[in-house]
Parts: structure tokens; sequence; C-alpha cells
């Protein structure tokens, strides 16, 4: 594998690692709220440094493999599932940077708040970004 695919699978990689981190993270600070400011700026730090661009190089390898004359059946999926993903993670990025203001100033409504947003882009992200490994992985096949 080279090129445009190896740039890919790789960013993938490292964004779902991002997203594995985030949800021990998150899972932990949900229980405990003594956690939940260091959380908020971990994730923030984990999105700026690491998933962000993780996430943009995906977008744009996927942009420069795009086939539209394939846009259909399990390549279609993959193609949308994985769009929704990552809109919704860039969408996630607000609510992350928010989230990190409300703590750096000891507002925990605001925190909780953010955190709930988070929790609802992880709900919709997650699932839409494993149809698309799946039909990817199907199509590799």
């Amino acid at each position: 594998m080279s090129g445009w695919p190896f740039v890919h699978v790789f960013a993938l990689g490292v964004w779902m690692g991002c997203v594995g981190v985030e949800s021990v993270l998150e899972s932990l600070a949900h229980g405990d709220a003594r956690l939940r400011p260091a959380v908020a700026r971990m994730h923030f730090w984990i999105d700026a440094l690491v998933e962000v661009p993780a996430f943009t190089l995906v977008a744009i390898s996927g942009i420069a493999m795009l086939r539209l004359d394939l846009l259909h059946g399990a390549y279609a999926v993959m193609v949308v599932a994985g769009s929704v993903a990552i809109a919704v993670n860039l969408w996630c990025v607000l609510p992350v940077v928010r989230r990190k203001a409300a703590a750096d100033r000891g507002d925990a409504a605001a925190l909780d708040g953010q955190s709930r947003r988070i929790y609802g882009a992880f709900a919709i992200g997650v699932p839409c970004g494993l149809a698309a490994l799946v039909s990817g992985v199907l199509l590799a096949h």
C-alpha cells in the first residue's frame, strides 16, 4: 500500500486512537466530577495537536481517492458515513473549545453542558465512523 491509501489508513488509525483515548477519558469524567476540568483540558489538547490534523488528513486523502462512478452500495455507505463522521467531529471541536474555557474559568454548569454536546457527537459520530470502516474493509476484500 502506498500513496493516498497509505495516508488514509494511517490517518484513520491515528484518528481512531484519539477517539478511543477520548472515550476512556470521557467515561472516567462522567463518573467523577472532580476529573471533569482535567479531562476537558486533555481533550482540548488531544483535539488540537492530534485529532483535528488526523481527521483533516482523512478528509483530504478521502477526497483525493473519491470515485464518483462507484458511488453506490457499500462504497456509497463508506463515503457518506465517513463524511458524516468527519462533519460531526469537526462540529465537536466547538464544544471541546468551549468546555475547556468553562473549565479554565471554573464554570461547572457550562462545562457539563458542553460535555453533553460532546457525548451527543460521540453517539452520532462513532456509529457512522464504524459503518464507514466496516464498509471499507468489506470493499477491500
